[in-house]
């Protein structure tokens, strides 16, 4: 008679183990084979770091800084551009960032804003406007 509990079962080892742990195996082999196969077996050129004197842009200095000059570029957009030809151009301080349509529709929004405000005072007091032709 025995009063100790639960007998202890055996270990069991099921094929799926066995299968995973060998593809393990062989799939790590094939990768380090590619590796080295992949090297040439000459010295890579070692990559030298540059510092540069301008620091970096927060997020926010970065996307006001490519706002303006979107807006620069709106407020000066050559005579002779034709937005239905012509390809919009590549404005330095954008470079890189995310949402440049948004930031470009934010500094045209701006300016349209802006413009509307001069419009309305004129046709407010037409005498003192000199921004538009009032007639």
């Amino acid at each position: 008679m025995r009063t100790s509990g639960t007998v202890p079962q055996p270990t069991q080892r099921h094929l799926g183990d066995t299968m995973r742990h060998t593809t393990t195996a062989l799939l790590a082999a094939a990768l380090l084979a590619l590796a080295g196969c992949s090297s040439g077996g000459e010295p890579a050129e070692k990559a030298t770091a540059t510092t540069t004197a301008t620091p970096s842009l927060s997020k926010e200095e970065a996307r006001a800084a490519c706002v303006a000059a979107w807006r620069d570029w709106f407020d000066n957009t050559p005579a002779d551009y034709d937005p239905d030809t012509d390809p919009l151009p590549t404005l330095p301080p954008c470079e890189g960032l995310p949402g440049q349509a948004e930031m470009g529709a934010e500094a045209l929004l701006e300016r349209n804003r802006e413009n509307r405000e001069r419009h309305d005072a004129c046709t407010d007091d037409p005498a003192a406007c000199t921004d538009f032709p009032t007639g």
